[in-house]
């Protein structure tokens, strides 16, 4: 699994320094607390990655999953990054995660480059897709939180409405991120 993020307010501000992608943190050490081992986190903004080099260093993996934390103001990149990605590795299931994907799933999901959107607490969603996507575990309609397509369909499930539950069970393994200054 690949997880990317793009962090918008980085680029309009650039003072404020580079923070770590959290969200993906959370994700990939929850994903590897279920079992899944290759889990990675590339970050284009501190390994100074253009989007063609970070386009090809993920296509180049032909990973099982990327998984994209999207916002309105990168969208169009979010979406070509997608694209990218499927077009060199077809097989690659391409996720999306974040306030785009929670506030337009079914835009997102017209996409064909664009597999999965994640309206939920995507720390929650990833690891229960994942495990449905890889493990055959579960029935993908009982997803909270989750837009996926059916044939020709855009299905949404209902969401995740418990937001009580913040007990993770690991604490996010900061070795997943180029720590080095």
């Amino acid at each position: 699994r690949v997880l990317r993020a793009e962090r918008c307010q980085q680029k309009a501000l650039p003072n404020i320094g580079i923070w770590p992608p959290v969200t993906l943190l959370e994700i990939a050490t929850y994903l590897k607390y279920k079992g899944f081992k290759n889990v990675e986190i590339i970050d284009g903004e501190i390994e100074g990655l253009s989007f063609d080099k970070l386009s090809a260093k993920v296509a180049q993996k032909f990973p099982d999953m990327v998984i994209i934390q999207a916002t309105t103001p990168t969208i169009d990149d979010d979406i070509l990054f997608a694209y990218t990605v499927k077009k060199e590795s077809k097989e690659s299931i391409i996720v999306f995660i974040g306030l785009h994907a929670a506030a337009f799933p079914e835009q997102l999901l017209k996409n064909n480059s664009i597999d999965y959107a994640v309206i939920g607490e995507p720390d929650n969603v990833a690891p229960e897709l994942a495990d449905y996507c890889f493990n055959r575990r579960g029935d993908i309609r009982n997803i909270k939180g989750l837009g996926y397509k059916d044939g020709d369909n855009i299905c949404i499930n209902q969401p995740d409405v418990d937001r009580n539950n913040h007990d993770y069970p690991v604490m996010p393994d900061r070795a997943l991120l180029k720590n080095e200054s």
